[in-house]
């Protein structure tokens, strides 16, 4: 009998494994189909109650508020916060998406592991193609939640 070790991964997927709404969850559910064996994986994501993954953890807020940028910036902490509540030191902190990267940088620093990322797209990207985080750059409110996401590094 060996006892091979199994790498320990807490992954942040803004997306389902189940039924991927895009490219974010279907890339994860391949790397994980072919990874399974060997790595433990711990997700913490978007509500999936038919996550192939047994150790799922899904995001939950009390907050409707409807707009985006203000939303994403408060799943970050809901993030970290699930993540934490696996109870077990990874060895790495992978991030699915930018709208979780800093919750990533933030849990991998905490651990002192390494950080992965997969990026499917970008705030900088997404802003040269006119999709902004708030309703209106020029005002204040507007112009610091924009530089919020910017601020990313993504």
């Amino acid at each position: 009998m060996t006892n091979k070790y199994k790498m320990k991964v807490i992954v942040l997927s803004p997306d389902r494994i189940s039924s991927p709404t895009g490219g974010i969850g279907s890339s994860f559910r391949e790397l994980h189909k072919r990874l399974k064996n060997d790595v433990d994986f711990y997700v913490v994501g978007y509500p999936d109650p038919n996550s192939p993954i047994k150790q799922y953890r899904s995001t939950k807020t009390s907050f409707s508020i409807q707009h985006g940028g203000i939303n994403g910036l408060i799943c970050h902490s809901l993030y970290i916060m699930e993540a934490l509540k696996f109870d077990i030191i990874p060895d790495i902190v992978h991030a699915h998406d930018w709208s979780v990267y800093f919750a990533a940088v933030e849990l991998a620093d905490y651990f002192k592991v390494p950080l992965v990322v997969t990026m499917q797209t970008s705030p900088k990207a997404l802003m040269q193609h006119g999709l902004l985080m708030c309703n209106d750059t020029t005002s204040v409110d507007g112009s610091y939640l924009q530089l919020a996401h910017l601020t990313f590094k993504a």
